[in-house]
C-alpha cells in the first residue's frame, strides 16, 4: 500500500490522485476527520480536471458528513453528486447517493431514502458496480424496516442475500 509519507514522491497525477483516494478513505475510516478533509481538498485544489473535483468534493463530503458537520439537507450533496455526473463519474454520484439514502434513513426519514434509492436504481444497475448493486437493496431494507414494512423488508432483505450468495457471481 501506499504510505502518506510517499505521497509527495508520486508525480504521475493519476497515480498520485489514485494514491489521495485510497488516504482520504483510510483517515476517514479511522476517524481522522480533519487530516481528511487536509486530503480531499487537496485534491480539489491540485486536481482541476472535472474527475479530480468529482473526487475531492466526494471526500470531503463524505467526510463531513461522517465528522457530524453536514446538515441532512445541505446542498454539499447535491453539489458533489452533479460535480461527479459532469464529469461521468457515475459510480462516484452512486456513491454519494447512497450515502444520502443511508443518511436519510439513519435520521428518520426512510421515506425519502425509498424514493432516492428507487430514483437512483436505474443508474447503479447500469454502472455495474458490485458493490452499489449489493448495497440498494439493503438500503432499501434497511429504510423500510425504519418505516415499519415488514413485506417490503424482507423482499430487499431476500434481494441483497440472492446478490451476495456464493454462486450469484
Amino acid at each position: 500500500g501506499v504510505l502518506i509519507a510517499d505521497l509527495p514522491n508520486i508525480s504521475d497525477p493519476a497515480a498520485r490522485l489514485s494514491a489521495l483516494g485510497k488516504v482520504v478513505q483510510m483517515m476517514n475510516s479511522v476517524g481522522q476527520y480533519d487530516l481528511t478533509l487536509k486530503y480531499a481538498r487537496e485534491i480539489k485544489a491540485s486536481f482541476p480536471s472535472a474527475k479530480g473535483q468529482c473526487e475531492g468534493q466526494m471526500y470531503e463530503t463524505q467526510t463531513l458528513k461522517l465528522a457530524g458537520k453536514l446538515g441532512l439537507d445541505s446542498p454539499a450533496y447535491a453539489e458533489a453528486i452533479e460535480s461527479c455526473l459532469a464529469a461521468n463519474e457515475a459510480i462516484f454520484a452512486n456513491a454519494l447517493r447512497l450515502d444520502q439514502a443511508y443518511y436519510l434513513t439513519e435520521k428518520g426519514h426512510p421515506e425519502r431514502a425509498i424514493a432516492l434509492l428507487r430514483q437512483i436504481a436505474p443508474s447503479i444497475r447500469e454502472a455495474g458496480f458490485q458493490e452499489h448493486i449489493a448495497e440498494l437493496p439493503t438500503f432499501l431494507a434497511m429504510a423500510y424496516v425504519k418505516q415499519g414494512n415488514d413485506t417490503d423488508a424482507r423482499k430487499s432483505a431476500m434481494a441483497a442475500l440472492a446478490l451476495t450468495a456464493p454462486d450469484s457471481a
